[in-house]
């Protein structure tokens, strides 16, 4: 039998949440401690031979105690939020993780893009409103599949050269864009690129590409010729997001000229920029 268990933020006066209790849960597969949850007894996770998936918060424990948590042989998923992290315990959670696939850090300081690169089998890797130092160096982890960035503004887009990249989300434009066309080129293999995306032809070689997201383009009371959509009409679209538009005309407008590009649209969306 699969086991979830999800701790709550303490009630004001209420005692820990003793993970001893974990002991009694053999198949527990996810473990989930809220922002704000108080726990004892941390260490009791290693006799958790099931667990796949973690998400994990400051409030619970600090960096010390999660590298005390390990070995985790089995474990998928690893969320952390708002630790002060070292590349060198990133290292130590990497060896401790043979399993770990997918890495989610939120409000996470202190680590590097060669650090996260170092964990060989990372498939997906989430960063929400966490700066990386040198961030392109996550472009030598050599399996990335998966690449979400939120809440925070890149200094370029380097990070894209992962050539194993299949699925970007990048929520907001890089302070530098220069080489977007070189990292876009050949990209046969890129199945979605869900980032703002002021000139659609540089996505003209991404063949198998089902999923992308453009700049809504000029501010508000501005007029800006409509992007050609027609030169991506070869591509097998299903889904288009606008992201910065200035107003919700131009977003739908967007939408508009999208869906006579590709009919077959199955999802489509806005991002409320305009205030």
């Amino acid at each position: 039998m699969r086991s979830t268990l999800v701790v709550r933020p303490a009630v004001a006066g209420s005692a820990p949440f003793d993970l001893r209790a974990c002991e009694a849960l053999p198949h527990l597969r996810e473990l989930v401690l809220l922002p704000g949850a108080r726990v004892t007894g941390l260490t009791a996770l290693t006799a958790a031979p099931e667990l796949r998936e973690l998400v994990l918060s400051s409030s619970s424990c600090d960096a010390t105690e999660l590298l005390q948590l390990l070995p985790l042989p089995r474990l998928q998923q690893l969320h952390l939020n708002g630790f002060h992290l070292l590349d060198a315990d990133l290292a130590e959670v990497a060896a401790g993780t043979p399993a770990l696939r997918r890495l989610v850090l939120h409000r996470v300081t202190g680590l590097s893009g060669g650090g996260v690169a170092a964990l060989q089998r990372l498939t997906q890797l989430r960063l929400s409103e966490t700066q990386l130092r040198d961030a392109h160096e996550v472009s030598a982890a050599p399996r990335l599949r998966r690449l979400e960035v939120t809440g925070v503004r890149l200094p370029d887009l380097r990070l894209l050269a992962a050539r194993s990249l299949v699925d970007v989300d990048v929520d907001a434009p890089a302070a530098d864009e220069a080489g977007l066309a070189e990292l876009l080129a050949g990209r046969t293999r890129l199945r979605t690129f869900h980032y703002p995306l002021r000139d659609p032809a540089l996505l003209v070689g991404c063949t198998g590409l089902q999923g992308l997201t453009l700049h809504g383009g000029g501010r508000r009371g501005e007029d800006e010729p409509w992007p050609d959509l027609a030169v991506l009409r070869h591509l097998p679209v299903r889904a288009v997001h606008v992201l910065c538009a200035p107003s919700r005309e131009r977003a739908e407008g967007l939408l508009a000229r999208a869906a006579v590009v590709w009919p077959d649209l199955v999802q489509t969306g806005w991002h409320e920029d305009w205030g």
